[in-house]
């Protein structure tokens, strides 16, 4: 979680993560819909975290690696790659 905002926010740290209740599916869902009309830079940055915080163990499982295709498609982006995601972090 904190390489992902780290990569999100150019590096500053002390995020809190959320709990699991502010996390359902209708959180997430509202946050595509407002992530969907950002910029492509900030696209690309989300996506980026996204691939920080699934790389973070060095091991991308394919339940990971399916979901940060969805919230690509979601973003209307290109999938970034999944070799060497640990490097971007």
């Amino acid at each position: 979680f904190e390489l992902a905002m780290k990569t999100v926010t150019n590096g500053a740290t002390g995020h809190e993560l959320p709990s699991r209740s502010d996390c359902g599916l209708k959180q997430i869902d509202l946050a595509l819909d407002q992530l969907a009309a950002a910029t492509p830079k900030a696209k690309k940055r989300i996506l980026d975290a996204c691939s920080a915080c699934i790389g973070a163990d060095d091991h991308v499982t394919v339940e990971e690696s399916e979901l940060l295709r969805i919230i690509a498609d979601a973003l209307e982006c290109p999938m970034p790659p999944l070799v060497n995601m640990r490097a971007q972090a």
